[in-house]
């Protein structure tokens, strides 16, 4: 789980892959929703960018709350949701 630290009004910009036996996957018949929450609260869903072995997520954060929020990116393939908590961001 990755930590970030961040300043309230900067842009978040996270650059991401996903592997499996340290080999890129093919992302390109994935869909990719990612949400910041602060407790069980959704704050905001981030833009999702994606390229065949990769993705961006970004968003503002001018009207996020100071504090520690959750980042979820949720995948989808073939059908099949899966989730993961990809780490904190301090506000």
């Amino acid at each position: 789980m990755a930590n970030i630290t961040i300043k309230r009004g900067d842009t978040l910009f996270l650059q991401c892959s996903v592997a499996s036996n340290s080999l890129p996957q093919n992302l390109q018949n994935w869909q990719i929703k990612s949400t910041v929450k602060y407790g069980p609260r959704p704050v905001a869903n981030l833009t999702v960018t994606k390229s065949s072995d990769s993705f961006t997520l970004q968003g503002s954060t001018a009207n996020w709350p100071v504090g520690v929020l959750q980042c979820d990116i949720q995948y989808t393939t073939e059908g099949i949701v899966t989730g993961k908590q990809i780490g904190r961001a301090h506000v």
